[in-house]
């Protein structure tokens, strides 16, 4: 435990470091074998958002790793349980951070040429 100003501290902060290219390929390998669009284009732009976003929470990585590897809707899923079973979280468990589906409404079509 460390100390400030002689008295411990209830808690402490632990940083870990991400080796990125291990984490990265069999992150976007659980995706590709799940169905999903991972592609090296892809994964590599996973890798460039992880160093840009510092993912020092589950919810961060979620919704970077979502944002680059889930182009439908009906890809959800599977990449929910793919992230499940990388990064963790129970069986029955949501992601990290749970988006309303149901009242999530489409972008408007944009009609600029």
């Amino acid at each position: 435990m460390s100390e400030r100003g002689g008295r411990p501290l209830p808690f402490s902060v632990e940083t870990i470091g991400l080796d990125l290219p291990p984490l990265v390929a069999g992150f976007s390998r659980r995706l590709h074998d799940a169905g999903l669009p991972a592609t090296p284009a892809r994964s590599a732009d996973f890798a460039r958002a992880l160093a840009l976003v510092e993912p020092v929470a589950r919810a961060r990585l979620y919704w970077t790793a979502r944002s680059i590897f889930v182009s439908d809707r009906a890809q959800i899923g599977a990449f929910d349980a793919a992230f499940r079973a990388v990064f963790g979280g129970g069986a029955g468990e949501g992601p990290a951070v749970e988006l309303d589906e149901a009242r999530a409404a489409p972008a408007p079509a944009d009609d600029r040429r």
